[in-house]
């Protein structure tokens, strides 16, 4: 197959008609899910990931969450053509709303709950919030994906933000709230219009400014990660495997030992599983490009078996084939972790291996008990 045929996440986005950092993100969202092949140490697309990208693109326009979506391609596959296309998104559409209200349908609503002049805390105000749009308590719990936060909650967050950047609300006590002359007479001009019929010069979407810097730091953390792993594959072999002891140690196990070079027969360091040495994990670190397989694995289970071990843990700066990740899951008389490059990565920023504190940000909130000291 020649060179033509394959694309870069750039050439990707642009045939699918996504802004670059759009396209990016959602590839990185769906990794799984697009064909691609490697070409001198890079990764690209066969053109078959057009139709993936173009699919994912017009399920996120509809609505459809990065769960919901995985959940489909992993039980059907991803559709072939833009008639599959639009009869996924027609066969969803009446599923993809899961129920909660979009920040804009919360904001007449918000100031309804205030109009009474008095004040309203903001659990209060979540409350009657839920019981006007009569969501159950299964919809209250819904979280965010890859998050503890509640989509309900951070709708209602959102909101709140906006109206009080508008001047319709403002804040009285500790997480109390009033209505301002102006929200009121934005809402009396209000009173005969629908949520959604009301122009509130706000965005599509109401983003809550605490997911934005959430969103800004996952992406930060994600490029960092990436530079990681290219620092990790330009250093010494040997760096790796004493960049695996020191993050095992920073994680509470043990100390951790180097084994003799050529002398481990497929372990490279020895650690400690708690504070007394009352059991090891044996490791084995692989500073590759290339996939690891289940040969590799069924290697390094012999090992252990040969030291009498019954845990390890397998680190590579590439990634693991579907073989090796099922004969690892079959073993029932040992257990063997596998952390692939991204992996890995993602526990040294988490333990602050092999980096520093480029900033550190302190969000601050006004404290009313000093302002009503008499």
């Amino acid at each position: 197959m020649s060179q033509s045929k394959f694309l870069n996440k750039t050439k990707l986005s642009e045939r699918a008609g996504l802004p670059e950092a759009t396209g990016r993100k959602y590839i990185s969202d769906f990794q799984n899910y697009f064909p691609v092949t490697q070409k001198n140490n890079s990764i690209l697309f066969k053109v078959e990931s057009i139709h993936t990208l173009k699919a994912i693109k017009l399920l996120k326009q509809n609505g459809l969450s990065n769960s919901k979506i995985s959940d489909y391609f992993q039980e059907n596959g991803v559709p072939a053509n833009s008639n599959e296309f639009e009869a996924l998104v027609n066969q969803y559409r009446i599923n993809i709303n899961d129920g909660i209200p979009h920040s804009k349908e919360i904001m007449i609503p918000f100031l309804e709950i205030l109009s009474d002049g008095k004040e309203h805390t903001s659990s209060e105000i979540l409350n009657l919030l839920a019981i006007y749009f009569n969501l159950n308590e299964e919809q209250r719990l819904i979280t965010h994906e890859n998050s503890k936060d509640y989509k309900f909650t951070a709708r209602i967050r959102g909101t709140r933000h906006r109206l009080r950047q508008m001047d319709f609300i403002e804040e009285v006590g500790q997480s109390s709230y009033c209505i301002t002359t102006s929200g009121l007479n934005f809402l009396n001009k209000s009173n005969n219009k629908k949520p959604k019929e009301v122009n509130l010069e706000a965005e599509d979407e109401i983003i809550d400014p605490i997911d934005l810097l959430k969103d800004t730091k996952k992406q930060i953390d994600k490029e960092l990660a990436q530079s990681i792993i290219k620092k990790i594959k330009s250093a010494h072999w040997s760096k790796l495997e004493k960049i695996v002891l020191s993050l095992l140690e920073k994680m509470g196990y043990g100390e951790g030992e180097l084994t003799v070079s050529g002398a481990d027969k497929g372990i490279d360091g020895k650690i400690k599983e708690d504070k007394l040495g009352l059991d090891k994990i044996y490791v084995q670190a692989k500073r590759w490009e290339d996939s690891v397989g289940a040969p590799e694995l069924q290697r390094f289970s012999g090992a252990l078996d040969g030291e009498g071990v019954k845990k390890g843990v397998f680190i590579t700066t590439s990634y693991f084939t579907q073989p090796a990740i099922e004969y690892v899951s079959r073993l029932e008389s040992k257990t063997i972790v596998l952390i692939d490059g991204e992996r890995l990565a993602e526990l040294m920023i988490e333990y602050g291996i092999g980096v520093t504190e480029k900033e550190y940000f302190i969000l601050k909130k006004i404290d009313h008990s000093f302002f009503n000291e008499e």
